[in-house]
């Protein structure tokens, strides 16, 4: 694995926006018949140097897609410690893996498996470590009393992010809409 630190990812508006359309594979507005995936790739601009930062950070490559359907080799990674856990996020260019404790305990591609992680443990995390913890959000499983929480938090990390403030709350809707059992 190629670890990185946070701070090399904490403010790059690539990251974000990459983060936010691949992560949340159940994120959806009813409402506006749309996923937060196509929101983000209507409403921001990915494209070409954005388009490049991320092929080269997930070291995107047809022979990686077709030979190793999405996973890369070395694939770039951050870890989180957390109430004396180790959480490991791998970027590959099918997927990103989570793996607690160095055993896969979820993943947001194709085969997705998220709702792994307790909101109020979450929230514990988050509060221990700050605003790294949002790289753990899209496994997070929320119940219905949580919601108000969750906005108020989600809200929170979206205003960190290149995310315009009229968006904040419809992408907020629907990153809930996904994490909702």
């Amino acid at each position: 694995m190629k670890f990185i630190n946070f701070k090399e990812i904490e403010n790059n508006p690539d990251f974000w926006l990459y983060f936010l359309s691949v992560s949340f594979p159940l994120a959806y507005d009813e409402t506006e018949d749309i996923a937060l995936a196509d929101f983000i790739y209507e409403n921001y601009i990915c494209e070409s140097d954005a388009s490049e930062w991320v092929s080269e950070f997930v070291q995107y490559s047809e022979h990686i897609m077709q030979m190793n359907d999405g996973y890369a080799e070395n694939p770039t990674s951050v870890m989180i410690t957390a109430n004396q856990e180790e959480y490991i996020i791998q970027y590959h260019p099918g997927d990103t893996l989570y793996f607690k404790k160095q055993k896969e305990i979820a993943s947001t591609g194709a085969h997705y498996d998220i709702h792994k992680i307790a909101f109020e443990d979450f929230r514990k995390i988050n509060q221990e470590c700050g605003f790294i913890s949002v790289l753990l959000l899209p496994i997070v499983r929320l119940d219905e009393s949580e919601i108000p929480d969750a906005d108020a938090l989600i809200q929170a990390f979206l205003a960190k992010m290149p995310v315009r403030e009229e968006h904040r709350i419809q992408i907020t809707n629907m990153i809930i809409e996904g994490l909702k059992l």
